[in-house]
């Protein structure tokens, strides 16, 4: 980094990190994926450089070309470990109950069975009626009884959605009045986010 920026002084930690343990007493940890090793596989390289964003992935690639190579991992949907690629996230719905007991606490929670699940995070969740109906969709994941990837279960619960609207996650002549759709990202992150040993 101090070779591609050139315009400002910068001063590397790692040549302040003694110092500060054998000058003033403080110890330092870090964890720490190393930012130059990055230059090597991104595809552009931004630098602010008075508060502009300059281009300059050409002399990025130049410096990061004297390193090592870095191995690039196929992404496998659905199988393989890291030394067949990245795996796909897969959902065991045997570990979900079909009928087990489930509210709605609120626009952000979830109890499913003894296990609360907080959808604090899913900024668009924006009402109660999302959540309900994502409660549905787990329901409906669980009634598959398969082992599966993420993205195929969401996709199929999508054109569930598409195709039959929300009643398609109900059960035979079951109406409710109360179920906005939510989209199949929300439904990913309520799955990521229920803690069952062996879910995901």
């Amino acid at each position: 980094m101090r070779k591609l920026v050139k315009s400002e002084p910068i001063t590397p930690f790692l040549q302040k990190v003694s110092s500060l343990y054998e000058d003033v007493g403080v110890s330092s940890i870090l964890v720490v994926g190393g930012c130059g090793d990055y230059l090597s596989v991104a595809d552009t390289v931004i630098m602010m450089e008075a508060y502009v964003a300059k281009d300059v992935t050409a002399e990025a690639k130049t410096i990061a070309g004297a390193g090592a190579e870095v191995e690039k991992l196929k992404f496998v949907e659905g199988g393989g470990g890291r030394e067949n690629g990245l795996r796909g996230r897969e959902v065991n719905s045997r570990f979900l109950t079909p009928g087990v007991k489930c509210v709605v606490r609120h626009k952000g929670a979830i109890t499913y069975g003894d296990t609360d699940i907080e959808l604090g995070g899913l900024e668009q969740l924006v009402h109660r009626c999302q959540t309900e109906a994502i409660l549905l969709s787990l329901h409906l994941v669980g009634n598959t009884q398969r082992k599966d990837s993420l993205l195929k279960l969401c996709d199929e619960i999508e054109k569930k959605f598409d195709e039959g609207g929300l009643e398609s996650v109900l059960a035979k002549n079951s109406f409710r009045g109360d179920m906005s759709r939510p989209r199949k990202y929300e439904i990913a992150g309520t799955l990521n986010r229920l803690r069952l040993d062996k879910i995901l």
